[in-house]
């Protein structure tokens, strides 16, 4: 039975949210190791042990958060594009295997480049207010775009890592509006999530930025495939 008019638009919102919530289940899962590790944190009596638990759960980033990221990405595009939602988990881990060496790169680059990030923002001890302040929230944004565009790179096209750390690096750059917003967008929303209630904070905080920012990447793609195109028509053209 089809379900039609404003029925049929609350039964595809209805649908759409659980599959959300179910990418999201998934992707929780597959970053037990360091969502245990983040909840420990909670209970420790020791700032050795702090230190300890910090120190293990960010040597866990590379190796699990970033490929089952990647496969979060990668199931996000397959919707996008392909228009296809079924068989979540099994898709899902299809992709975290063929993505885990790209992702796991990845990933290490990127946990030395935001551990440089966090000691520099330590030692300056830049005030809230101050110039220096909105240089490093400047900074933070282009970081947290060139990361995710990197992830969003890496399970759209084949290239090696280095050319998608490139890649992701030149769009972070130089579509600054795509950037800003879809870090925006993807807080605002956050903050939303959580103003409702934690728990939707807790069951959405991975899947809607990777659909907002995937959807950036993409829009990004599409208009520099676009403006390459009408390049080599004018130099045909010309010529």
């Amino acid at each position: 039975m089809e379900w039609i008019g404003i029925t049929g638009k609350l039964y595809q919102l209805c649908h759409w949210v659980m599959k959300l919530l179910i990418v999201n289940l998934i992707w929780i899962g597959f970053n037990f190791p360091v969502v245990y590790s983040a909840l420990a944190t909670l209970d420790v009596r020791t700032i050795d042990e702090l230190y300890l638990i910090l120190f293990t759960m960010i040597a866990l980033l590379p190796f699990i958060l970033f490929p089952a990221t990647a496969a979060m990405f990668a199931l996000v595009r397959r919707a996008v594009i392909h228009r296809i939602q079924d068989q979540l988990f099994r898709t899902f881990w299809r992709f975290y295997r063929q993505n885990y060496l790209q992702s796991m790169t990845g990933g290490i680059i990127f946990t030395i480049i935001w551990g440089i990030w966090l000691v520099n923002y330590q030692l300056l001890n830049a005030e809230i207010g101050s110039g220096l302040f909105y240089i490093y929230l400047l900074l933070t944004v282009f970081l947290l775009a060139f990361t995710s565009y990197f992830v969003a790179d890496i399970v759209h096209v084949h290239l090696n890592v280095w050319a998608s750390l490139k890649k992701a690096c030149m769009i972070s750059l130089a579509f600054p509006h795509y950037t800003i917003a879809s870090i925006g967008v993807s807080t605002a929303a956050l903050y939303i999530l959580y103003q409702i209630h934690p728990l939707f904070f807790i069951l959405y905080s991975g899947i809607v930025p990777t659909v907002i920012v995937f959807l950036s990447y993409y829009l990004i793609v599409l208009r520099a495939s676009k403006m390459m195109q009408a390049n080599m028509e004018a130099k045909k053209a010309f010529f």
